[in-house]
C-alpha cells in the first residue's frame, strides 16, 4: 500500500484518477534511458492510457518512488485501487523497470487490462 502523504499529493496534483489503473513512470533528467521514454510516454498519454512521468530528483516523487519500492530507472509501475478499501496498492509484478520499448508498454497496458479513456 502506499502512504497516504503520497496519495494526498497524487491526488493534489491530479495525477491518481479515481477508480482507474494508473502507470507512474520514476525517472530522471540525467538517465538517458528516461530521457528516450518520455516521446514513448507522450504518445501514449496523447492516446488517452493513464501513464504519468515523475522525477525521483523531486522530494515528493522521490517520496512515492520510495512508497512504490523503485530501485532502477526508468520504472513503470502500475498502481490500483483496491476495491474493497479504495487504497491505491500496487504489486511487485505490476512493474517494467529500464529501458522500455514502445511496443513493451503497450503489452503492459494489454497485459494488465489498462486501456485508453475515450
Amino acid at each position: 500500500m502506499i502512504a497516504r502523504a503520497s496519495i494526498a499529493w497524487l491526488l493534489l496534483a491530479g495525477l491518481a484518477p479515481a477508480g482507474t489503473p494508473t502507470v507512474y513512470v520514476f525517472g530522471a533528467t540525467w538517465c538517458p534511458h528516461c530521457v528516450a521514454a518520455k516521446p514513448i510516454v507522450r504518445r501514449l498519454r496523447a492516446e488517452g492510457f493513464p501513464i504519468y512521468s515523475l522525477d525521483v530528483d523531486e522530494a515528493k516523487a522521490k517520496q512515492l518512488a520510495a512508497d512504490c519500492r523503485v530501485s532502477k530507472i526508468p520504472a513503470f509501475v502500475l498502481v490500483d485501487e483496491d476495491e474493497r478499501t479504495g487504497a491505491k496498492t500496487y504489486s511487485g509484478k505490476n512493474r517494467l523497470a529500464g529501458r522500455q520499448s514502445e511496443k513493451d508498454l503497450r503489452q503492459f497496458f494489454k497485459r494488465h487490462n489498462v486501456k485508453p479513456k475515450e
